[in-house]
């Protein structure tokens, strides 16, 4: 396995080791009532991500996050001269955040593709799915982290211990955005690195 810096390289990314198996990550939009990432951070929309927009959209404003109307491309993205983000909705939060009676704060892209039997990494944008991971660099050189100020929010904690190597949260993540085999590969490197002969 190849181990640079600190780093473990990993198809065509170098992944921060030491960030990642220090990073507890549970998604509950219980925890976002007073800090939610969909109202603090700008949500860029790359080609992709408007690809799968377009896709699930129709299907997003039909819920509270839509405020029950239909709605395209125009009414959800903003052009901001690097490129596209997401709108934020009068509370500040993504335009297709909404929250719950419970006051949790909720994805109606999540919600919709939950109701079609998809996955949502696969109808929401790629920066939502990957939090608080970040991804940085250039193609080749794609550098796999987490977010700075991550862990002023409730869904993340400092691991003390690293044992398992990955928390099952993070590791869930890595799934998710990069694929089983990846997730497989840094697993090993994880613990080649940890245990080495």
């Amino acid at each position: 396995m190849n181990t640079i810096s600190g780093h473990i390289a990993v198809a065509d990314y170098l992944v921060d080791a030491d960030a990642l198996c220090g990073l507890e990550h549970a998604c509950d939009p219980t925890l976002c009532r007073h800090k939610s990432c969909c109202g603090v951070y700008d949500i860029w929309v790359g080609a992709e991500d408007r690809e799968r927009l377009a896709e699930h959209l129709k299907d997003a404003s039909t819920l509270p996050g839509g405020a029950g109307r239909s709605m395209d491309m125009h009414d959800v993205l903003r052009w901001v001269g690097a490129g596209y983000i997401l709108r934020k909705n009068k509370d500040g939060l993504c335009m297709l955040a909404y929250r719950a009676e419970d006051g949790s704060v909720l994805c109606s892209l999540h919600s919709a593709a939950l109701q079609r039997n998809c996955p949502p990494c696969r109808a929401k944008p790629s920066s939502c799915t990957l939090w608080p991971l970040s991804l940085t660099g250039a193609a080749g050189h794609r550098i796999v982290s987490i977010q700075p100020g991550a862990f002023e929010f409730p869904c993340n904690r400092r691991r003390i211990s690293r044992r398992p190597l990955l928390h099952l949260g993070t590791a869930t993540l890595i799934r998710d955005n990069f694929g089983i085999g990846f997730l497989s590969a840094l697993e090993a490197g994880l613990k080649e690195a940890a245990d080495p002969p």
